[in-house]
């Protein structure tokens, strides 16, 4: 079921995507799916913040003389919005 709601949810979204510019032909998703997708991304984003943390205090802070261990995962969450906010990855190139 979990995999099955999830497949669903990534076709949906690259069919939309790599299709036609309308969502005329996407079906919509029943509120199950969508619980299990803001599930999976949660879990995901706790996964990647308490690795996150892990690689800061275990090897940045021995390798970096003057970066300071992070006491929380809040403080790597900011770290990483910061970083997001700053220094943007997207690749949109404008064809103006």
């Amino acid at each position: 079921m979990f995999t099955a709601a999830i497949n669903s949810v990534v076709r949906a979204g690259v069919k939309a995507a790599v299709g036609k510019d309308t969502f005329e032909d996407v079906k919509q998703a029943s509120a199950g799916e969508v619980v299990v997708a803001l599930l999976f991304l949660v879990i995901v984003v706790l996964i990647t913040l308490l690795i996150g943390k892990w690689l800061w205090n275990s090897v940045l802070c021995k390798h970096v003389t003057i970066v300071k261990p992070v006491d929380s995962v809040l403080t790597v969450l900011l770290v990483m919005i910061a970083i997001d906010w700053f220094l943007p990855t997207n690749n949109v190139v404008c064809t103006c």
